[in-house]
């Protein structure tokens, strides 16, 4: 009899502390809940974000491009950029000491044209900011009419100036007003230290020339040769700005 009491009470004793843990973190999970529960759904948010520090976050979200055997930079300026002179702006940027050696497998970053320009290395900016954007707003608003204005000539006898859109003839009008303004401003750029950049600033005036001429309805025929001369006067331009500043701005 005492054997079996002693049996039972033992078999008590197990089957209490086997049970009692179970019991436990249920119950501990129930409260969990129930905190959670209580929150607002801003306050749960909030304990998700991460802390916020001072440490600055650098993202690199530059395009990139992996270069393939049988392609040129003037296809990917092309491609990229709309024409195949800034090709030398792109291998400036991306160091390229032979163009005409460039492994296949290469990658190359293509940042937009705005974005390229204000890179540190070029140093461009701040020293012309202002300048170079109104010069890009400039390309923006040709580039716009760009097509029309080579497919409009084929509808005249030889060299017979075009009918232009009002539209083409408010945005060329504006670009070579841009471009004018850059061109005022960049000869005030100059202090004890810093020279005026004066081959860009005649590459420029050739540009408001050009923009000028196309603005009449003027052109030079099939050969859309003056169509081209805006992006090779245009990038002459910023290459020069690009020597001007490596050469500590003289």
């Amino acid at each position: 009899m005492r054997k079996i009491m002693y049996l039972t009470a033992v078999g008590l004793i197990f089957f209490s502390c086997k049970s009692e843990k179970p019991v436990e973190d249920n119950k501990l999970n129930k409260e969990i809940e129930v905190v959670n529960d209580s929150l607002s759904d801003d306050v749960q948010k909030n304990l998700q974000k991460p802390e916020v520090t001072n440490e600055p976050i650098v993202k690199d979200t530059i395009p990139t491009h992996v270069f393939k055997s049988g392609e040129t930079l003037w296809y990917l300026c092309r491609t990229y950029y709309g024409n195949r002179h800034y090709s030398s702006i792109l291998s400036i940027y991306n160091e390229i000491e032979n163009v005409n050696d460039i492994k296949n497998g290469t990658i190359l970053k293509v940042p937009s044209m705005h974005n390229l320009l204000k890179d540190p290395k070029l140093k461009l900016d701040p020293i012309i900011r202002v300048e170079i954007e109104k010069v890009l707003e400039a390309r923006e608003k040709f580039m716009k009419h760009e097509k029309t204005l080579g497919e409009s000539r084929k509808n005249v006898e030889g060299r017979a100036p075009i009918k232009l859109s009002q539209n083409t003839k408010v945005d060329l009008q504006s670009a070579i007003d841009l471009i004018d303004e850059s061109i005022s401003t960049l000869a005030e750029v100059k202090s004890d230290s810093i020279n005026a950049p004066i081959k860009m600033i005649g590459q420029l005036k050739s540009l408001s020339a050009n923009l000028t001429n196309l603005s009449k309805g003027n052109h030079d025929g099939p050969y859309q040769y003056d169509l081209d001369m805006v992006h090779q006067r245009l990038v002459h331009a910023i290459r020069n700005a690009i020597t001007w500043a490596q050469n500590n701005y003289q």
